[in-house]
């Protein structure tokens, strides 16, 4: 992958769409910080004023866009003076394209039937290397919450405690607020005033947790530890259980092996992968995810919440024109075992499908602190 200015503002990075979708990864429940405002200019050189993204990477407000499936287009919009090879290493490092994608898929593929089928139609799903505590607040603002709400409660937050950093197309970007911020008096009541509901007093104490009893950098520090410890370190925060500690584990602390797991991963394991979950009581307890992420880090190895990320994205609604295209596409006689199906699904399991909810988390986590025991 090279990069090449061109254009003006905008630059080329090589980098082909089995690498990166950013249809798909952008859009797929990771990150909660991207729009895709019609850019006046026509996006750049080539394709379509639509697939042009928009979004916060730390101090940079940059749009990506993909003429090409050998070629991503960049800028910055924020701030005006920036180094454009710090702006890349910044860009590089937040798409891990370190990590040759093509590689695991092939791996994942041979390892699992499905994976192969469904790969077909979600090419380039990576995980982003985000910032921990924007990571962390997002998802403590998801329990109980759908992609696009959660994405709106964000854009609120930063419009409310952010810095102003610039608009594009009409539409405001701001930081993502600081500790300090959000630890200050009135957040808790400001944001229930603005529909944040219960999560209101998960953010104000969880930001008051953190900046007067945890030293600075204590989130960003947890990159250096196990995961265990990184997950134990997160679970006395309000608001934080067992999934969404494992999800910034994931996406933001570079556990990449942690799958995270909610009814909606629950439901994908035993209906694919792991049946006999189907003939026990329902219930998300420590266990029972430990069980089901377990499974999953044999099957897929040291990437394995990469790879479910794959298949959380082939339950979403949103993608379900994708789903059909790799499921029909697929037309090999079903073999014995529950992990290397491939076959065409049924009727009944594609409405199933269909019928999945886009909904992150059902990972709620009591309102008080809780005392956990270090596996």
């Amino acid at each position: 992958m090279t990069d090449d200015a061109s254009d003006g503002s905008w630059h080329a990075l090589a980098c082909p769409s089995s690498e990166l979708c950013l249809d798909l990864v952008l859009a797929c429940g990771q990150s909660f910080r991207w729009q895709r405002p019609l850019l006046s200019d026509g996006g750049g050189p080539g394709g379509s004023d639509s697939c042009v993204w928009t979004g916060v990477i730390g101090d940079y407000v940059m749009s990506l866009r993909r003429p090409d499936d050998d070629t991503v287009m960049w800028r910055v919009n924020h701030p005006v003076d920036y180094d454009t090879s710090k702006a890349l290493d910044t860009l590089r490092d937040y798409f891990s394209l370190d990590v040759c994608l093509a590689e695991l898929y092939s791996r994942w593929s041979k390892a699992d039937e499905k994976f192969a089928v469904l790969a077909a139609a979600f090419p380039g799903i990576r995980m982003l290397r985000q910032y921990p505590l924007e990571t962390l607040f997002s998802f403590i603002c998801s329990s109980n919450n759908h992609i696009s709400r959660i994405a709106a409660m964000v854009s609120r937050l930063c419009q409310l405690f952010g810095q102003y950093l610039t608009t594009v197309n009409g539409l405001e970007f701001y930081s993502f607020p600081s500790l300090q911020t959000l630890s200050a008096d009135g957040v808790e009541a400001r944001l229930r005033a603005e529909g944040f509901g219960y999560r209101a007093a998960f953010v104000h104490r969880s930001a008051r947790l953190l900046y007067h009893e945890r030293p600075e950098g204590f989130v960003e520090s947890l990159r250096k530890v196990s995961y265990e410890e990184a997950r134990d370190a997160l679970l006395p925060l309000h608001g934080v259980g067992r999934k969404v500690a494992d999800c910034v584990c994931l996406m933001a602390l570079d556990k990449h092996h942690v799958v995270p797991v909610d009814t909606h991963v629950y439901q994908l394991a035993a209906r694919d992968y792991m049946p006999q979950l189907a003939t026990r009581k329902k219930t998300l307890t420590p266990s029972v995810m430990a069980e089901i992420g377990d499974f999953f880090c044999h099957l897929y190895g040291s990437y394995a919440g990469w790879a479910q990320s794959v298949l959380f994205s082939g339950e979403l609604r949103k993608f379900n024109g994708r789903r059909a295209a790799a499921t029909s596409a697929s037309a090999t006689p079903p073999s014995s075992g529950p992990v290397t199906v491939k076959s065409k699904p049924s009727s009944a399991r594609a409405k199933r499908r269909s019928a999945a909810s886009e909904k992150t988390t059902q990972d709620v986590a009591p309102r008080k602190k809780r005392t956990r025991t270090r596996r």
